[in-house]
């Protein structure tokens, strides 16, 4: 279960990231200003999928072994909840974090089990999520060098990349420390951020994230996809879970 709260815990992390994400450059920042303002005026919800890459046979069997994870983030205000369920060798799991009027909700299901811990603190912000997540640092909007901006018709897409040696280390710190099963040391080949905004308000992002993996064995790549979509019609009613 602790390896398996690690896997599910780093995806998480890596969920709630992208949320905050944004570019570096004075007019994308301007846009990723106006968009976050507009986030904080009203509810929405987040559906995110992640997709994992690779030529190698062998990694991919390890890949395919995950059925590719579903995420929902919801918004209201300071409240939040993020839920991942994922499936493992044909096991359903999930995890959940859960902020409401200012507690945190730590829920975990495995293996039959659930449970659920609740935590009391009167000032949570994302730099307080992220220890809850066990990721040593959480990656912002300034963590890219460049940023490009392409605009259409109430459209303008960000693409952020060459990213920073200190996000880029946390990452592969927390990447190394999932697969510490296996000996295994990471690297970054490259990240990029898009960043989708329509009539002001965030609408698609994508992460990707390229891996070269090595262990005693081989070496071996692989690519990480991160696709977020917002929406902000649904109805969002966060509701944390009981304690026993």
């Amino acid at each position: 279960m602790k390896s398996l709260r690690k896997h599910l815990s780093l995806l998480l992390v890596l969920v709630l990231v992208i949320s905050g994400m944004t570019s570096c450059t004075k007019h994308a920042g301007q846009l990723i200003e106006d968009a976050e303002a507009l986030c904080g005026m009203m509810p929405y919800t987040v559906d995110m999928q992640i997709k994992y890459e690779s030529a190698d046979a062998e990694l991919g069997a390890v890949i395919d072994s995950f059925s590719a994870p579903w995420i929902k983030l919801s918004v209201d205000g300071d409240d939040m909840r993020a839920r991942m369920d994922i499936k493992k060798d044909g096991e359903a799991a999930y995890i959940a974090y859960t902020v409401k009027d200012g507690d945190l909700y730590t829920e975990i299901s495995a293996g039959g089990d659930v449970t659920v811990t609740k935590r009391e603190n009167d000032e949570i912000d994302s730099e307080t999520l992220m220890s809850e997540f066990g990721f040593g640092a959480g990656i912002g909007y300034d963590d890219f060098e460049k940023a490009e901006v392409n605009n259409a018709i109430k459209k303008q897409v960000i693409l952020c990349t060459e990213i920073k040696d200190e996000p880029l280390e946390a990452l592969v710190a927390s990447l190394e420390n999932v697969l510490s099963d296996m000996e295994a040391v990471v690297a970054i080949k490259d990240v990029n951020l898009a960043i989708q905004i329509t009539d002001g308000r965030y609408d698609i992002t994508i992460l990707t994230v390229n891996y070269v993996i090595t262990t005693p064995d081989d070496v071996y790549t692989l690519t990480m996809i991160l696709t977020a979509q917002f929406d902000y019609e649904k109805e969002v009613n966060i509701v944390p879970p009981t304690v026993e």
